[in-house]
């Protein structure tokens, strides 16, 4: 881990613990955690990165509740998205793996994956499809019109209107 991180790994790991570890094990999951992530620090610097951690989940677990932003909450720290990422130095390519810790770009990319198969699955065609499609119309509709049929037969044979085929027609 490089040294100007470490400190971010061991307190959000620390933050992490306090919401899911028993408390009464906290401390022994956090050297543990330390030692993988600051294998040189000291007791005394993994103790001074993590005592707000500590203090916050102390609190908690004598039942006390904050104020913030006019509602009662758990004393301990929560973090959104935007700060993880920040402070993880996540990059596009790590969120793409990531569950739930991704940014608004990854996740209306996956929002995008998401309807665009559901389009598929009810029969939509891809983009691809759609411009092959066309070029099929539009070559179909010249040769019918090159072979004699008007315009209002070849809308009608291609189930187009006519001003499609008019403009199919004329286009060089």
């Amino acid at each position: 881990m490089p040294v100007g991180q470490r400190n971010n790994w061991v307190f959000l790991g620390a933050c992490f613990l306090a919401k899911s570890a028993m408390a009464s094990a906290f401390g022994l999951e956090v050297r543990e955690l330390a030692s993988q992530f600051a294998p040189a620090w000291s007791h005394a610097e993994v103790t001074r990165c993590v005592a707000s951690v500590r203090s916050r989940l102390e609190t908690a677990r004598s039942g006390v509740m904050i104020e913030y932003k006019g509602a009662k909450v758990d004393p301990r720290y929560r973090f959104t998205n935007a700060r993880l990422i920040e402070w993880l130095e996540m990059t596009s390519s790590e969120m793409t793996q990531m569950r739930t810790i991704i940014d608004a770009d990854e996740s209306r990319r996956r929002d995008r994956a998401r309807k665009d198969q559901k389009r598929r699955e009810d029969g939509a065609l891809t983009q691809t499809e759609v411009e092959l499609r066309h070029k099929d119309r539009v070559a179909e509709a010249r040769r019918l019109r090159s072979d004699g049929l008007s315009y209002t037969e070849i809308a009608e044979r291609l189930r187009l209107s006519k001003t499609a085929v008019f403009g199919y027609c004329r286009k060089s």
